[in-house]
């Protein structure tokens, strides 16, 4: 026997034809993009909702502070009907009337303020006034 028997070898440098090659690549690419799909919809999701947590919350707290604020309106021309009221030359209906200018006057100033045209005849406000006395007193 002679010649050399080789036991172990290092393989180092493979260089399969560019054909195995490439289509290697395409089979490790396609594997990590199915491994990366659920991954990324999963994130798409949370995202979503998130966001829709999130203008949940802002609509609740929106409609909190705008029922605040109406309470607090109330609890203003409340306390004005009662310091009118004491003085007995003026009734309640002229308070009442008074209060409802005022608001309505208001309502013409915020909505002015958007450019938008409105009628401003004091008439109104006493129909107003009428039409929500006939509806409350109907119920």
């Amino acid at each position: 026997d002679y010649g050399y028997e080789i036991v172990h070898a290092l393989v180092t440098n493979i260089t399969p034809n560019s054909v195995v090659r490439e289509a290697m690549n395409e089979i490790e690419a396609s594997r990590r993009i199915k491994l990366a799909v659920p991954i990324r919809s999963e994130a798409t999701k949370i995202s979503i909702v998130k966001e829709a947590e999130a203008r949940a919350e802002a609509s609740y707290l929106s409609g909190f502070g705008t029922a605040r604020e109406r309470m607090m309106i109330v609890k203003g021309m409340k306390e004005s009907a009662q310091t009118w009221s004491n003085n007995e030359s003026v009734s309640f209906k002229d308070v009442t009337d008074i209060l409802l200018v005022t608001q309505y006057i208001d309502t013409l100033a915020a909505v002015g303020a958007n450019n938008a045209i409105l009628r401003s005849d004091p008439k109104e406000v006493s129909d107003i006034r009428t039409s929500l006395r006939r509806k409350l007193d109907g119920l």
